[in-house]
């Protein structure tokens, strides 16, 4: 029944018309990157990105949902028992996306080991987000300026592409647990979560409970106290593939 289930979803759900998540897909908050000690491929999963969240729980999933397959139908060509490592990063990272944009014309770059990381070009024709604005002003745009070049008024500009924010909700999350549970089995080698704090790691704890109802599956998490942590399960040397 389940091998059906599977099937029906996978005949329904792909291929994803990646129109309709183009601006998801643009901000990699999955992305596939290098190995853990290991070798298994190692998949990354950020909570908070740069920019302000649009709130479209449907093209998140879709976005998350393309680069996974993707990547795993390359991985089952390689290696039919493939199994994944997951960082979750709750907190802000910056990642190193030099690597990603080898070829801006091409939707995929075939990445180490033929493992294949979607990715969309910089310069492609991507819809704006509307609530990702690059930039605002604050104070009048006539506001008057001293010799020193400062707004009476304080005029300043702030940069919300710079800025941090909360990219999921627990509708998001509790679908994506779903989905990727019940039509991807067996690949999870493990899920090891980066908290934001002691605070976020009882939560994270907490939402295991509610969100990850097999057992299984939740021996194979592990919430870490900080990035020394991860070094336990991947190396320094790969980490600073990823992050900077």
């Amino acid at each position: 029944v389940r091998i059906v289930q599977c099937a029906a979803w996978r005949g329904f759900t792909f291929p994803i018309d990646t129109r309709a998540c183009q601006v998801e897909l643009q901000k990699n908050q999955l992305f596939f990157k290098g190995f853990d000690k290991e070798k298994n491929p190692v998949c990354y999963f950020r909570n908070m990105l740069k920019g302000i969240w649009r709130k479209d729980v449907d093209a998140s999933i879709l976005a998350t949902l393309f680069t996974l397959e993707q990547t795993c139908q390359n991985l089952l060509r390689n290696n039919p028992n493939y199994v994944i490592t997951i960082v979750v990063f709750m907190g802000p990272v910056v990642i190193r996306e030099d690597d990603d944009r080898d070829d801006s014309q091409n939707l995929f770059s075939k990445r180490q080991n033929n493992v294949i990381m979607p990715s969309i070009a910089a310069d492609s024709d991507v819809p704006k987000d509307p609530n990702d604005s690059s930039s605002e002003t604050v104070g009048g745009a006539d506001a008057s300026l001293d010799p020193n070049g400062v707004g009476s008024e304080q005029q300043s500009r702030v940069d919300k592409t710079k800025t941090f924010n909360i990219h999921t909700n627990f509708k998001l999350v509790n679908q994506l647990i779903d989905v990727v549970s019940k039509n991807y089995p067996e690949r999870l080698a493990r899920a090891l979560i980066l908290p934001n704090g002691g605070w976020d790691k009882m939560i994270g704890t907490h939402g295991l409970r509610r969100y990850v109802p097999s057992q299984r599956t939740r021996q194979k998490i592990h919430m870490l106290d900080n990035i020394d942590d991860l070094k336990k399960y991947i190396s320094e040397e790969e980490l600073r593939g990823v992050l900077i």
